[in-house]
């Protein structure tokens, strides 16, 4: 494991967004902010059944600087991030 393993759970989540940095990625969820410095890519775990009623991505502006994903859920779930290494494992439960 990496000294920069990065962990967090997040409770009551209707929305959130990873946005590109130019280090790494960024969580954010309820005025919340998770640095993902060594992130380079996401695999998502859901728990059965989770409905995702809006998802986005893209760049507000075209420059692609600030490329983002959107994520707003149906209802109000736990999201966990784990980053270990590269990968960063996003889980979201009921």
């Amino acid at each position: 494991m990496k000294a920069n393993h990065v962990e967090a759970a997040f409770e009551n989540v209707s929305s959130f967004s990873i946005t590109k940095e130019k280090q790494g990625y960024s969580f954010h969820t309820g005025g919340q902010t998770l640095e993902l410095p060594d992130a380079t890519n996401f695999e998502w775990r859901c728990e059965k059944p989770v409905a995702i009623s809006h998802l986005y991505h893209g760049s507000e502006t075209g420059s692609g600087d600030d490329r983002q994903l959107r994520v707003q859920l149906e209802r109000p779930c736990v999201v966990k991030v784990s980053c270990p290494d590269a990968r960063c494992y996003v889980y979201i439960e009921k």
